[in-house]
């Protein structure tokens, strides 16, 4: 996630899975997501992050993938490629 725009395939699963296992999750991760997110969807980040929930990425478009936009990979490089 740690990028300046996310494109991503519409059955992709984004999350942090390392915040499951007993390890600290890097810094980077976690408070750079709620950098690019707006406050009101603070909720759904921080149950991705707490709970170790996986979010499909169409779910995502918003406020976590950019360009409103998780689709095919063709269009995905498409998007990529205009961006």
């Amino acid at each position: 996630m740690h990028c300046h725009y996310l494109v991503s395939v519409d059955n992709a699963d984004l999350g942090m899975p390392e915040v499951t296992l007993p390890v600290v999750p890097g810094m980077e991760g976690c408070h750079w997501a709620f950098r690019k997110t707006s406050p009101e969807n603070y909720y759904k980040l921080l149950q991705m992050l707490l709970e170790g929930r996986f979010v499909k990425a169409k779910d995502a478009t918003g406020w976590l993938v950019d360009y409103d936009y998780a689709g095919s990979m063709e269009e995905a490089l498409v998007t990529a490629l205009m961006i």
